[in-house]
């Protein structure tokens, strides 16, 4: 017999059985692992269950007994409060022995009940797809700077240009780590440089030292960062730039298409597909984001907890094939411990959170996946036909997809040309 309490989304069954219940279960207990025991005068596995208990203590086959009523009881519950699997084992405490019977309690947690947000009828922006005239010029622009040819001069130097250059930097009077280089090719106006380091060397000639004066940013490399410094640096040529012509010889020696006509459609294809995948990309990231911040779930924190563990867990193994404790590690890379634990903490929550939307959107919206299509989804993620977690892993993603497909078609998604417009 069991009596069930639901708080938050913890569950506990109490479970009470009579004696003569107890007693089947110990006898089958003894029946299902007397096979173990080794006792002399008898072969092993055919001593008396009174006999064992004799030798190793009455209550030898109680943990068992009890184990399988938790099983039972747990496969029963289940079964008729399918919603409410466990996403724990489940924890048995309080046991009491009388001799009316046994009595325990069992809990587990399980998904937390929540109502999904409104999820039809709104609004999304959507980055455009459609490929402007602009989009494939600056893709050839590319191609030709890729291509292009540098010739001395022994003029001054001007945006554009190419220039090459010793250079060595200083802070605080001293040189300091990365900051030297021998014969570097700069183009002027690139800004490869930080600040206005290259704008300091337009107007100067081949042969010149230069001073250049600089700010590194604030956001810089540690010991950079925020200070005044400056360059020295030799001009050890000038080169003018010039680029190729566009026409159907260049393109059939620059790239496997014979004509511009067929590099340009090439293109336009190209560049559709990139802006597809960006635009779903994005548009994703703003659903998941609408939906995690208006559904009301919250991430059982042994979840997080597992998943925290596992990836410091995974660090730590990493820092010690470097021969390297965690603490040597997290230095070396700048980060404190605790502040990488709490933001691998919050990404754990937001995917737990997510899984438990699109276990209830499966639920809601009745999507199922056909061995056509997890087939198909194991193929595209190049994962093994053999492993049943891959296969459990294609499945999910059909039916994630199916849902994103179903949001998409039953919101608005408005097209917007730039980021700055979502």
């Amino acid at each position: 017999m069991q009596e069930s309490t639901v708080k938050e989304n913890m569950v506990t069954l109490a479970i009470k059985v009579t004696e003569k219940e107890w007693e089947e279960k110990v006898q089958e207990a003894y029946e299902n692992t007397k096979s173990k025991f080794s006792i002399t005068g008898f072969r092993k596995g055919h001593a008396p269950r009174k006999v064992i208990e004799k030798t190793y203590g009455d209550d030898i086959f109680f943990e068992d007994a009890v184990q399988q009523i938790a099983s039972d009881e747990m496969i029963a519950f289940v079964t008729k409060n399918p919603k409410m699997e466990p996403l724990t084992a489940p924890n048995i405490t309080n046991v009491v022995m009388d001799n009316k019977g046994v009595s325990f309690d069992l809990s587990f947690e399980i998904m937390p009940e929540f109502k999904l947000c409104k999820y039809t009828g709104l609004e999304f922006k959507k980055l455009t797809t459609k490929v402007s005239d602009h989009d494939v010029e600056h893709e050839i622009e590319h191609l030709l700077n890729d291509n292009a040819t540098y010739s001395d001069v022994e003029r001054e130097a001007k945006n554009g240009d190419q220039v090459v250059i010793d250079f060595v930097g200083y802070v605080d009077g001293k040189a300091f780590d990365g900051g030297r280089a021998e014969n570097f090719p700069l183009e002027l106006g690139s800004h490869t440089f930080i600040g206005n380091f290259e704008e300091q060397l337009v107007g100067k000639k081949k042969g010149e030292d230069v001073r250049v004066d600089i700010k590194f940013p604030d956001n810089y490399v540690e010991n950079l960062a925020g200070k005044s410094g400056y360059f020295d640096v030799k001009i050890k040529e000038v080169r003018e730039k010039s680029l190729p012509t566009l026409d159907d010889k260049f393109i059939s020696n620059a790239t496997e298409y014979e004509t511009v006509e067929e590099y340009k459609k090439h293109l336009v294809e190209h560049i559709q597909s990139m802006k597809e995948d960006r635009s779903m990309a994005r548009l994703k990231a703003d659903i998941y984001e609408y939906l995690l911040k208006n559904t009301p779930v919250k991430a059982p924190q042994f979840m997080v907890e597992r998943e925290v563990h596992a990836e410091m867990h995974e660090i730590e193994d990493r820092a010690k094939s470097f021969g390297m404790t965690m603490q040597e590690y997290f230095d070396a890379v700048k980060m404190p411990i605790e502040e990488y634990r709490d933001m691998t903490r919050a990404r754990a929550d937001r995917s737990i959170r997510m899984h438990f939307i699109f276990e209830q959107f499966f639920d809601e919206l009745k999507v199922t996946a056909s061995e056509e299509e997890i087939s198909a989804q194991i193929e595209k993620m190049k994962l093994s036909n053999d492993d049943e977690s891959a296969r459990l892993q294609a499945i999910h993603m059909v039916k994630v997809n199916k849902v994103f497909d179903y949001l998409c078609k039953n919101n608005k998604l408005v097209e917007v040309d730039t980021v700055e417009e979502l």
